[in-house]
């Protein structure tokens, strides 16, 4: 396949993309799609995501969370707080997921760009996260994607009898 067709398939694929406001009538789909993945599903309930986890994340009012659709089936989601502090808009990540056989293919790069690229009043300036320190996979992402480490919290997560640091980052946007 040359470089050509690799780009018109790709840009093709991301035509088939679109999001969708996680909402109460839909968070079970965000459940779901983890359980098809045992190993992730365990290591995100170890870390206190469970079903009423979720439910009370939509509730909250400062809920920015969406799923990705690639031709109309779940197959990752971003949950998140849209917080307002003094004039800047800021977005903190609380669980990105993307399924496995939809990973390395820039599915949670696009959750992200759609996030700076969603239509809301004033634009976001700041997107922070923490994300445990033993998520190789995880962190080698956000540094891909230009976020910067900017703080530790040691022993943060309890996980399996044992203390895991959560390690922060933030990306600046707009100032």
């Amino acid at each position: 396949m040359n470089q050509f067709t690799f780009l018109k398939i790709n840009y093709l694929i991301n035509k088939l993309k679109k999001l969708i406001k996680i909402n109460q009538t839909n968070i079970a789909l965000c459940e779901n799609l983890l359980l098809n993945d045992q190993k992730d599903y365990n290591y995100f309930k170890g870390l206190g995501w469970n079903s009423q986890q979720y439910k009370l994340q939509i509730k909250k009012e400062v809920d920015f969370s969406f799923g990705l659709l690639e031709m109309n089936l779940l197959i990752g989601f971003i949950i998140g707080d849209l917080i307002r502090i003094k004039k800047n808009l800021e977005y903190e990540i609380l669980f990105l997921y993307i399924a496995k056989k939809y990973r390395k293919k820039g599915n949670a790069t696009f959750l992200i760009n759609s996030l700076l690229n969603n239509k809301i009043e004033q634009s976001i300036s700041k997107i922070i996260l923490e994300v445990a320190s033993n998520n190789i996979a995880g962190n080698n992402f956000y540094k891909k994607n230009n976020f910067i480490q900017n703080g530790l919290r040691k022993n943060y997560y309890s996980f399996e009898l044992k203390k895991i640091d959560a390690l922060l980052y933030e990306k600046i946007i707009n100032e």
